[in-house]
Order: structure tokens, then sequence, then C-alpha cells
């Protein structure tokens, strides 16, 4: 027989270190060993979102910041650009919900970020990632 237990906790900004997973004293999965980070992310590496201005650009990792802890982006542009081509943002901006009425949000998407499955598919085959 097999029995399971799930326990959810609200966490938000204000939530203790010790409620956070990679606090953990052995923050790992089921069969893996050794020190591996949360893999809730993973979904978005390797993506080609669009912004809501219209550029695209490709997710290279999910890092974490060393001072806040807070995840972060690490993205590139698929368009040249004099200044940079690698750029980095906080997670929950990056994805954050914004008025689809902006005057600047010429795709009207609801996100800053959207995953643009079609484009990711080529992207990756062209440049065999």
């Amino acid at each position: 027989m097999r029995i399971a237990q799930i326990i959810f906790e609200k966490l938000d900004d204000n939530s203790p270190d010790e409620l956070l997973y990679f606090n953990e004293k052995t923050p790992v999965y089921q069969n893996e060993t050794g020190l591996n980070g949360s893999k809730i992310y993973s979904d978005f590496i390797g993506k080609v979102v669009r912004h809501f201005k219209g550029n695209y650009y490709y997710i290279e990792n999910i890092c974490l910041d060393s001072e806040t802890k807070e995840y972060m982006v690490i993205y590139k542009t698929l368009y040249n650009r004099k200044d940079s081509n690698i750029w980095t943002r906080p997670m929950k901006m990056f994805f954050e919900e914004i008025d689809i009425n902006r005057k600047d949000n010429i795709t009207k998407q609801k996100h800053r970020f959207e995953i643009v499955d079609e484009l990711t598919l080529d992207y990756t085959k062209n440049n065999k990632l």
C-alpha cells in the first residue's frame, strides 16, 4: 500500500528562508544524487520568447541571484544590438502581466515575454542546440 502526504504552504516575498526549497538539508529529487537546482523553470530554458514590444529572445538559462536568492532569467537577443546581446531579468518580472492597452504593447500580449513554440523549433533546429 502506497501512502503519500502533500503539504502546501503559501509563500510570498516575506517567507522565511527555511521554507524555501534550496535551503533544505537534502534538496534533491527522488533517485538523484548531489545537489540539483529546482526544475520548476526547466520548461522555459531553450525557448524563444517574444517581448511585448515585438523583439524575439532566446532563454539561455535560469539562475539564482547570489545576494537576493531571486530566480533570474538569462536570455539573449535574436537580433543585433550594439550594447549587449546577453541580458538578465528577475523571473517574476520576465513573465509578469502587462496592460494589453499600453501604447508600446504592439503585440497586444498579456505578459512581458511569451513563449513562441513554432519559433523555438525553428531556432533550435537551425542552430543545432
